[in-house]
């Protein structure tokens, strides 16, 4: 018997042969939904740091610049001269205070200080010539009192065995205390230093031997001198 009426299919098999179902495309889309999600989220989070002001980096200072002293210009001829006399002189004073010189070089010990003080100011105002003139001149005048030095020595002395003579105490220590700057050891000034400091009361006692009415009493007197 012929059919010739419409065939009857199941649901399921309308769809076979018909390409993929709606189903099987569900995952595809999950995943391509995630990645946009996930693009998104990273376009989020580095947009604001792509945007925060980066810090300034310091600018590069350069160090300063030093400019070299210049070096000190070689002293002219003159001024060495000059300068070697100061330390001659020098070194000439040096040696007269060694030797006491200022305390029996009198009048002619200062004329040399003076002299040198002289100098000084000549070498600072650049008169080189006359500075080295005076230092020499100075250097000198210390070599001639040095020179003298015995002679002064004894007329110390004499000085003060006159004063003693003359009963004068205070002049008397004066011309001995030279004596002794010269030479400590001297032997005459000493004792006649050592007379000298007593000879005021020497002198009053031998008034009171003139004046006592009593000879015995004078001699007594006499014999404490």
């Amino acid at each position: 018997m012929g059919n010739d009426g419409p065939v009857l299919r199941p649901p399921s098999a309308r769809f076979q042969g018909e390409g993929p179902t709606r189903g099987s495309r569900g995952p595809w889309l999950l995943i391509a939904f995630a990645l946009l999600l996930a693009g998104a989220g990273a376009v989020i989070w580095l947009l604001p740091a792509a945007k925060a002001p980066q810090p300034a980096t310091p600018p590069t200072t350069a160090p300063p610049t030093v400019t070299a002293a210049a070096a000190p210009s070689a002293p002219s001829p003159q001024q060495s001269a000059a300068q070697a006399a100061q330390r001659a002189w020098i070194n000439a004073r040096t040696e007269a205070e060694i030797d006491n010189m200022p305390l029996w070089g009198g009048e002619e010990y200062q004329t040399a200080i003076t002299v040198a003080k002289a100098a000084a100011l000549h070498l600072d105002n650049g008169e080189f010539e006359q500075a080295q003139t005076a230092f020499r001149q100075a250097a000198a005048d210390l070599a001639l009192i040095a020179a003298g030095r015995e002679q002064r020595l004894t007329a110390a002395i004499k000085a003060g065995q006159e004063a003693l003579a003359r009963g004068d105490g205070d002049q008397a220590q004066a011309a001995f205390d030279i004596a002794l700057a010269i030479d400590p050891e001297n032997a005459p000034a000493l004792e006649g230093r050592k007379r000298a400091a007593t000879i005021d009361q020497v002198t009053k006692m031998l008034d009171q031997a003139r004046q006592a009415a009593d000879p015995r009493q004078a001699q007594e007197i006499l014999r404490q001198i």
